[in-house]
């Protein structure tokens, strides 16, 4: 599943590392702000992406989704399950404020292949979102 940015306009300032609003434990979502201090989530086109790599082990990738859904970046995934359930869990489904703008299957080689691929994907996107 491929999905292209928006090309609108970019964000302006950077975002601040995610943290909990409410404290640690208390069950509301994390809150990103700019440099403005503006809620980066309401940022149409942000500048700064992040990508997720995996490989089965869903149970410790459920424990990093939550801290990655606050928004305020684009998120790519790259994956290199071969097992159908590992395959599927790579889904949009697990984000509610982080653009999932892509999801790369049989990304292989080992973890320095799978950065590299990641790395590669988020100039590509930059670039084009960029113009």
């Amino acid at each position: 599943m491929n999905s292209k940015p928006d090309n609108k306009s970019s964000a302006e300032g950077r975002v601040t590392p995610c943290a909990p609003q409410g404290g640690s434990g208390t069950g509301v979502s994390p809150v990103c702000f700019d440099s403005n201090g503006r809620d980066a989530r309401a940022t149409k086109s942000p500048r700064i992406g992040f990508a997720i790599s995996t490989k089965e082990r869903m149970d410790l990738t459920r424990q990093v989704l939550p801290a990655l859904d606050c928004g305020g970046f684009d998120l790519i995934w790259c994956d290199g399950s071969k097992t159908a359930e590992g395959r599927a869990f790579a889904s949009v489904e697990h984000f509610k404020n982080t653009p999932l703008v892509e999801i790369n299957h049989d990304v292989t080689g080992g973890p320095d292949a799978a950065i590299q691929f990641s790395l590669k994907r988020l100039l590509a996107l930059a670039t084009t979102t960029s113009a």
